[in-house]
């Protein structure tokens, strides 16, 4: 009888101990089932069932045609309103920091109860998300859900092969599904607020583009152009009111990438540094340069970086960061003994500059993603310089001769890149000449601000926010 009432003791002390773990596991909690895993979770009213892991890992995605995507498998959601009101639900596609994959063509497609024909993620409206570890996040839905309501939708990701021919290996698409409240309260973000400060959408776009064969000797204010990721909205002229404080520095906004991240230039000027200790071949116009399987970094880059290091890192301010893109053009051509790289004819011969960056096959430069960069000559001139005339009334003048990361040509055993003078004037020097250093990076997409932009009260990251 006594050996009864141990066993009946021990199994009364299991069952306990279980409940309790139970009990306090209501955050996050993994169902096994036969013969797949599913996910749970709470959020708020939501009960949220994932056929597949919270996050979304693809380390093998490939450009597909609609049909040839339509047919993947999708990742399923079930969400259950286990409050006593209606209640509407807000679906977020949130793409990680930890994605190395370019997301232009990523193309959204939604079935089920909550519906999406296949859609471009840049053209979604942009989300403001709590998360951390997010570099962009779009509403993919809403959807309003009964009192004790299930609602199932699936999820199919891919890129489009008419943007995308095809995927580097080793990289690796890194989202996740975020369900949210709708009642959760949205602020502005970044981008929203700049383009409402200067007119709007509508106001701007009803502009036309600027004749870029005269320099900006006023404030013209923002322009609409496109780049790679969608509409870009760049500011010209003098412009009082595109200062940011970031890092305990300031910054001047050079425009909204398309991707809907603020692109900022540092107001003052690092100290001079050559673009590359070497000059004497075309590939030291190269931000980095490619010798079979190892990469050298230009000596620009090597300070660039390590300033990111000890200014933004060691600071904690890494995660308002975007990874971004920049574009250093080393595509060139021949010309009687002469050697010029492709922007010289954008920007010398025709002034027409551009925020599309070509494919690169010179194995130096080209197209990057990176925290930290250079300004382009196609962005000066689009601010409202000129090469070879002088303009001290563009916002980007700071009194210092400063280096972009666009070449120019090669003459004289010297590679040459373009610079901004003192005076405003866009020119040209050898690489191994020193010149200032101005980095550029860019607010992350779902930043929110306080500020006007003016000198006096600067846009500054709204920390009650974070």
């Amino acid at each position: 009888m006594k050996k009864v009432y141990v066993k009946s003791l021990i199994v009364l002390v299991c069952l306990l101990t279980a409940s309790l773990f139970l009990s306090t596991s209501y955050g996050l909690w993994k169902i096994t089932s036969n013969p797949d895993e599913i996910i749970a979770s709470n959020n708020g009213c939501f009960e949220i069932i994932y056929s597949q892991e919270e996050k979304i890992i693809i380390s093998d995605m490939k450009p597909l045609s609609i049909e040839n995507g339509k047919a993947l498998t999708p990742y399923t959601y079930s969400i259950k309103n286990t409050c006593n009101e209606e209640k509407e639900v807000e679906i977020r596609l949130n793409i990680l920091d930890t994605n190395t994959i370019d997301i232009k063509g990523l193309t959204v497609f939604m079935t089920g109860d909550s519906s999406l024909e296949p859609t471009k993620y840049n053209t979604l409206k942009n989300s403001r998300t709590t998360m951390e570890g997010v570099g962009n996040s779009k509403i993919l839905n809403n959807i309003v859900v009964k009192p004790n309501e299930t609602i199932r939708t699936n999820l199919k990701l891919w890129l489009d092969e008419k943007e995308v021919s095809s995927v580097e290996a080793n990289q690796e698409f890194n989202a996740i599904v975020e369900i949210t409240d709708k009642e959760t309260i949205t602020l502005p973000t970044f981008k929203e607020t700049i383009l409402e400060n200067n007119g709007g959408i509508d106001s701007i776009s009803a502009k036309g583009g600027p004749d870029f064969s005269l320099p900006a000797t006023l404030n013209e204010g923002l322009f609409a152009t496109n780049d790679e990721d969608g509409i870009s909205y760049y500011f010209r002229g003098t412009i009082p009111n595109n200062y940011v404080m970031f890092a305990g520095r300031m910054w001047r906004i050079i425009r909204i990438n398309g991707d809907e991240t603020v692109r900022l230039i540092l107001q003052d000027s690092l100290e001079p540094s050559e673009f590359n200790i070497n000059k004497n071949s075309t590939s030291y116009a190269g931000y980095t340069i490619k010798s079979g399987d190892e990469v050298e970094n230009s000596t620009i880059k090597e300070m660039l970086d390590k300033w990111y290091q000890e200014n933004i890192m060691n600071n904690n301010l890494n995660s308002f960061v975007a990874t971004s893109k920049y574009c250093n053009d080393t595509n060139n051509y021949s010309e009687q003994y002469h050697i010029y790289y492709e922007p010289y004819n954008r920007i010398v011969k025709n002034i027409n500059p551009s925020l599309d960056c070509q494919e690169n096959n010179e194995g130096f430069g080209g197209k990057y993603r990176l925290k930290v960069g250079l300004i382009s000559a196609d962005e000066i001139v689009m601010a409202g310089a000129n090469y070879n005339s002088a303009n001290s009334s563009i916002y980007l003048n700071n009194g210092t001769d400063f280096y972009t990361m666009t070449p120019s040509d090669y003459y004289y055993y010297s590679a040459y890149m373009m610079f901004l003078k003192a005076d405003g004037t866009l020119d040209d020097v050898s690489v191994s000449q020193k010149k200032a250093i101005r980095p550029v990076i860019s607010l992350k997409a779902s930043t929110v601000v306080i500020g006007d932009g003016t000198i006096e009260n600067p846009y500054k990251i709204d920390e009650d926010v974070l």
